[in-house]
């Protein structure tokens, strides 16, 4: 890969515009349009499906194809996989195909696979060029193709899985129902890139000049400017903080505060922005690029090592059957404010300022939002498997990891328990080499 660097200055402020970013799909760069040919399904790698599968138009005509665009690190993804499933499994005698894509590699799709498995095939899309040409912005989506290779428009997984007769329909060449006919756009939070924007050729509405393919800034917050936590999220070519620096690295290499080890230089204030867009190419090589952009900038460097460490184990009681509730199709959503809740009545209740904890999907989901809340490492000993909703009433802002505790073992039997054991943590040294004790 080549970089062009347009502009640089130290102040905490850094800018990228790319020329070339890898080889693109030529793919990438088309729109996807309701009622045409649907753009080509052009992967790097195909699992699940059978040898000698081809994805091309021509091969696929008669059959309906169903895209899931997804990630293993989406917990809705995930916890949507086991009602696709039982969809593919009722249509797995027609002629309908179920191609789930994401970004990422193969060796971490299959270890997701192994805990999640999911019906159909699994498209890996290392450039994330269909994201691009079907206009994703916001996982999990749906794109349904019909048996003619047009594209019959977009939907979700809830939709689907909770209107089946809308393959039937396909099936019979007419456009289903509940259909939309642009893909779901991502929740509408503060957009601070318009400083990048800015700077590089005017307001997004105004400019006539092309903006950078990939920028990067960072620099100290404004005082008492509040913003949404919304990090990689599901806006897998985005990043938008406004942390300290230490939650900001715990971010960008995908993992939690009581993961770090870390030296003092870090500091706990002020907060910082740290705004990154990518907007074509390999997403692996653009989260490279933020993640160097932080090491140089704190003159830090961030290295994965074994550890042991003070823990809590995730267990419960012996001889416990948990029978808690399972995952329902599909969360109450609200637009306006991007917030998701496991049922309306809780939504609104967040909705009116009340805050709470929540997981959805696997043990895996709950192991990883749990840090957040014991400040703690989590390890899961449970062995259970499933798709469930953990939610209960809290404030991280007044409660501590004992309220969590007793929580989880009054509401779903589950216990806490502080142990030792050797785990995987995101170590930071300074640029010299030198480490010191002072863990956080």
């Amino acid at each position: 890969m080549r970089c062009k660097i347009c502009f640089f200055a130290i102040g905490l402020s850094i800018f990228f515009s790319l020329n070339t970013y890898g080889e693109v799909k030529p793919e990438s760069f088309q729109t996807a349009r309701v009622g045409e040919t649907a753009p080509a399904i052009v992967l790097d790698q195909i699992l699940q499906a059978p040898k000698g599968t081809r994805t091309d138009w021509a091969s696929l005509r008669g059959k309906v194809v169903v895209l899931e665009f997804w990630s293993t690190v989406c917990g809705p993804c995930l916890n949507w996989s086991y009602h696709v499933n039982k969809l593919g499994a009722a249509f797995e005698d027609k002629p309908v195909v179920f191609i789930s894509i994401t970004y990422e590699d193969e060796a971490t799709v299959r270890r997701s696979l192994k805990k999640f498995p999911m019906h159909g095939w699994i498209g890996l899309d290392r450039d994330n060029s269909l994201d691009a040409a079907y206009g994703i912005q916001s996982i999990p989506t749906m794109a349904l193709v019909g048996i003619d290779g047009k594209l019959l428009g977009w939907t979700s997984p809830s939709v689907l899985t909770g209107h089946p007769e809308m393959l039937d329909a396909a099936l019979a060449g007419k456009m289903p129902d509940y259909m939309q006919s642009a893909p779901r756009s991502k929740p509408p939070y503060i957009d601070r890139f318009r400083d990048i924007d800015t700077i590089n050729g005017g307001e997004k509405s105004s400019t006539k000049k092309k903006l950078p393919l990939c920028s990067i800034l960072i620099r100290e917050a404004e005082e008492g400017e509040k913003r949404p936590s919304n990090g990689l999220g599901d806006q897998r070519n985005s990043f938008d903080e406004s942390r300290t620096m230490l939650q900001t690295i715990a971010s960008a290499f995908d993992t939690t505060t009581p993961y770090i080890v870390s030296e003092s230089p870090l500091p706990e204030n002020p907060k910082y922005d740290v705004l990154f867009r990518w907007n074509k190419g390999r997403i692996d090589i653009g989260n490279r690029l933020l993640r160097d952009a932080l090491q140089a900038t704190f003159n830090v460097e961030v290295r994965r090592e074994k550890r042991m460490m003070d823990v809590y184990v995730l267990g419960y009681p012996i001889g416990y059957k948990p029978s808690w509730e399972p995952s329902r199709p599909g969360l109450a959503y609200d637009k306006e404010t991007g917030l998701a809740a496991p049922t309306h009545e809780i939504l609104e209740r967040m909705k009116a300022g009340e805050t709470f904890f929540l997981s959805t999907s696997g043990m895996d989901n709950l192991t990883f939002n749990l840090p957040y809340a014991v400040d703690k490492p989590v390890v899961d000993e449970t062995q259970i498997d499933g798709y469930y909703h953990f939610y209960f009433p809290w404030d991280r802002d007044l409660d501590d990891a004992q309220v969590i505790i007793k929580a989880l073992r009054d509401k779903y039997g589950l216990t806490l328990t502080l142990a030792k054991r050797e785990i995987e943590v995101l170590a930071v040294y300074q640029a010299d080499g030198e480490m010191s004790k002072k863990k956080r």
